[in-house]
């Protein structure tokens, strides 16, 4: 399928590229660890239902609420393009409405995602860097469960009638804050846009992902971490003619 290919190429230029870098680094012999930088992410907004047959004669898709959280690695190619890919876990789904007669529902699906995203970030301002993003995201089904009517219960288990394998085209826009000590805040909205049918009977009725996201996060440099867990353990180890050299060395050090 099309959107397949896209997303494949797309994903292999981002792969290809983070090769190139890094034999470049190599080449030039710059410490690439400080490159990356890992973070964490969580967000709110509203999901739902779109595509040619999201509402049918007989049932009417609406808006419900959804939630978002992942586990982000960023790479830098430049310092206005960067990669990001991870581990997210995310919720989907709709509020289904009887048209011909009284009742409603509930369609719920949670994913397992990985996005591939690149982020345009090409003007900063003091400690601020407003940012574009975009790219594909691939997410695996964990649950999926369809509720009706007014009464509680766990619902039924949809999962045999609904497809496991969902891939959505993500663009969203932003701003980074950098800490005055270390790492930046990010605050965002993304919009995620399904690119595959969820119905995966015999009937193919089209209905498709939809999500809209704000969201809060924070990264840090993968660098600085490091050199911080480095010097913590050079102290560690460091034995007692060590610590009173150094002692010395810097009581005899001028002021």
């Amino acid at each position: 399928m099309v959107h397949t290919r896209i997303c494949f190429y797309w994903t292999a230029v981002l792969v290809l590229a983070l090769g190139v870098q890094t034999a470049h680094a190599g080449d030039k012999d710059t410490n690439l660890i400080e490159r990356f930088s890992l973070g964490v992410w969580a967000g709110a907004g509203t999901v739902w239902f779109g595509g040619a047959e999201a509402d049918t004669d007989s049932i009417a898709s609406s808006r419900k609420p959804g939630i978002a959280a992942g586990l982000p690695v960023a790479f830098a190619f430049t310092d206005w393009l960067s990669g990001t890919s991870g581990m997210e876990v995310a919720t989907s789904g709709a509020r289904l409405e009887m048209v011909a007669g009284p009742g409603s529902g509930d369609l719920s699906m949670v994913y397992l995602q990985v996005p591939v995203i690149a982020t345009l970030a090409p003007y900063r301002h003091r400690h601020i860097r407003p940012y574009l993003s975009t790219g594909p995201v691939l997410g695996f089904m964990l649950t999926c469960t369809l509720k009706f009517g007014d009464g509680g219960g766990d619902g039924s288990d949809c999962s045999d009638t609904t497809r496991a394998l969902d891939v959505r085209w993500a663009a969203g826009a932003g701003i980074d804050v950098s800490l005055p000590w270390e790492g930046t805040v990010d605050v965002g909205v993304r919009y995620e846009l399904g690119l595959v049918r969820l119905d995966d009977t015999d009937r193919q009725q089209d209905y498709r992902n939809r999500a809209l996201f704000f969201t809060v996060g924070y990264q840090h440099n993968l660098g600085d971490l490091v050199d911080r867990v480095r010097g913590k353990s050079g102290r560690d180890t460091a034995g007692p003619a060590e610590a009173a050299e150094s002692d010395q060395d810097s009581a005899e050090a001028p002021e």
